[in-house]
């Protein structure tokens, strides 16, 4: 009785060898993953040194002005900040460009949570961070995500014609 034959030999080589080259291209993936979160994280501090300067230069500008003393009470003082800056108090006059400051404004903010799944995505080598704690939720999410950048740029297109086209 014959114990194999040709065929059955080059069937366990090519296994052997498939084995082999398999085990190597993942270890190569696996390792150009960690080159790319170094280069990653090394692009990511680089960015993080410019706004930092940036931040510093508007900071020390800022400073150069005189100080005041706050007057009048502090819970009214508070209640201003938060109406003026982050309500936007001030743009609700005029309807249709309040509803597009709206979307600018709220887009923005929202979209910075879909950029922090970016960063951290980019630092741990992982894909969609948060689907997995969101489940069905997460798809929703992201298809809400982009309908906001959407809505941020048809309202920054607007504004841009409306501040150079019609010079309103």
């Amino acid at each position: 009785m014959r114990r194999g034959t040709k065929l059955d030999k080059f069937r366990f080589a090519a296994k052997i060898a498939y084995i082999f080259l398999v085990k190597r291209i993942l270890t190569y993936f696996r390792s150009m993953a960690i080159v790319q979160q170094v280069l990653f994280l090394l692009t990511l501090v680089v960015a993080t040194y410019f706004i930092w300067r940036r931040v510093s230069r508007i900071k020390s500008n800022i400073q150069l002005g005189k100080p005041s003393e706050a007057a009048g009470d502090t819970s009214q003082r508070w209640k201003n900040v938060l109406l003026v800056a982050f309500g936007q108090r001030k743009m609700f006059k005029r309807v249709i460009p309040a509803f597009l400051h709206f979307w600018i404004y709220a887009g923005f903010i929202i979209i910075n949570l879909e950029v922090l799944e970016f960063v951290l995505d980019g630092l741990l080598g992982t894909h969609r961070l948060f689907a997995p704690f969101l489940g069905s939720f997460y798809p929703l999410l992201m298809n809400l995500f982009e309908l906001l950048a959407v809505a941020v740029l048809v309202a920054c297109l607007f504004f841009l014609v409306r501040r150079n086209v019609l010079k309103i």
